[in-house]
């Protein structure tokens, strides 16, 4: 049996009960080796219609984007920071990619997003909108890794299709067990 345990599951919420309303949240975990495991999880805008094709493109286009980096190579904050930058990107581009083959509006696959790379030794993990992550190294407390975003206006966030999504991502390198 390898290192990792992993879980990974979304339900739509009672609201959506009540309307009828798809789930609009999207997680998958990805085990890379007994070394390493990526993450990704992103909650659709319910304001937008296509916000859960977004929120499944966002990803699984992140976490094929993670597991191409070296990670070996990442040794500060800074280098983080331009990983989840370029992740970013490229989940900028699937969306016009998919907008464009759909005849949709980007704005329309609308969601936030968390990410995490893990291995016995750090973390890695970035972070757009009003999500939660929260991590608890070897004998220590669990801590919140990021401040949710929140908007100006009650129940408001900013998400991938922002177009300061790359100015309020969040990101951390954590150089201890997780």
């Amino acid at each position: 049996m390898g290192r990792w345990n992993t879980v990974a599951a979304y339900l739509e919420g009672t609201r959506h009960r009540k309307t009828g309303t798809e789930c609009q949240d999207y997680g998958e975990v990805l085990t890379v080796s007994d070394e390493m495991i990526l993450g990704a999880l992103a909650d659709g805008a319910g304001s937008v219609k296509y916000s859960s094709h977004g929120a499944e493109l966002a990803v699984k286009t992140t976490l094929k984007m993670l597991a191409q980096v070296d990670w070996n190579l990442i040794t500060s904050e800074e280098e983080t920071r331009a990983v989840f930058l370029k992740v970013l990107d490229a989940v900028g581009g699937a969306f016009g990619s998919r907008a464009g083959r759909a005849g949709w509006m980007i704005k329309d696959m609308a969601c936030t997003l968390l990410a995490f790379v893990a291995t016995p030794d750090w973390l890695a993990a970035m972070q757009v909108g009003d999500g939660a992550m929260v991590v608890r190294t070897a004998g220590g407390e669990y801590e919140l890794l990021f401040t949710p975003d929140k908007g100006e206006y009650i129940n408001t966030t900013t998400f991938v299709t922002s177009a300061n999504a790359g100015q309020v991502l969040q990101t951390k390198m954590i150089r201890r067990p997780p």
